[in-house]
């Protein structure tokens, strides 16, 4: 028999001492594997604390990294007469003071980029870009003497554009090829920038007042 008795009693009734002793066993390993599952927690809870430290030093680190990179990206296209030294300190940045001959090849290749050169220099990448774009164009770039800005591909001049005879006309508003422009005298009358650009749209008003 698995139970134990003792003791006895007026009605011949008997007490089973080890059902007791067994609830306090059940309990003791309750008690013990939570304990252990508390552990457990803590031990993972540090080990999170941990990671999430590691990969923020790492997004620091990688951060720095990138902006030396940077500096040294611009150096190589800004500064011809010192590329030489920004090549070599691009490359360190990038594969470590003992970079092989690969590793220099390789950071050549991303100094003549232009998807880095997009990512480092957006301003110097917009205008190759748009240079790009122009010597595809068929038609003449048109630049305003004063201010340089392109007047034939629907740009706003900088500055008051001087007709070859009558009045100074200035675009204020673009819709393609056609705008509008505004005299000096006030008058505001529709054109195109072709025809501002060869000097045949005048003021009408301006040219009253010449021929008087």
């Amino acid at each position: 028999m698995s139970g134990a008795y003792v003791g006895g009693f007026p009605d011949g009734g008997f007490q089973r001492v080890r059902d007791n002793a067994s609830g306090g066993f059940a309990a003791e390993f309750n008690q013990q594997k939570k304990a252990g599952e508390e552990r457990q927690r803590l031990k993972q809870a540090q080990q999170d604390r941990r990671d999430a430290f590691r990969a923020e030093e790492e997004l620091k680190q990688k951060a720095s990294k990138d902006a030396e990179a940077a500096k040294y990206f611009r150096e190589y296209h800004n500064n011809p007469s010192g590329r030489r030294t920004a090549i070599g300190d691009y490359t360190k940045v990038r594969f470590g003071y003992g970079y092989s001959t690969d590793d220099l090849r390789q950071a050549m290749a991303e100094l003549q980029s232009m998807e880095m050169l997009r990512q480092y220099m957006p301003e110097k990448y917009a205008a190759l870009e748009y240079a790009k774009a122009d010597a595809a164009t068929l038609d003449p770039i048109v630049k305003c003497a004063k201010c340089r800005l392109i007047t034939n591909r629907g740009c706003l001049c900088g500055c008051f554009q001087v007709g070859k005879q009558y009045g100074t006309l200035r675009v204020t508003a673009v819709n393609g090829d056609s705008c509008t422009a505004r005299c000096e005298c006030g008058r505001e009358g529709g054109t195109t920038r072709r025809d501002l650009e060869d000097g045949i749209t005048v003021c009408l008003v301006c040219e009253a007042k010449e021929k008087d």
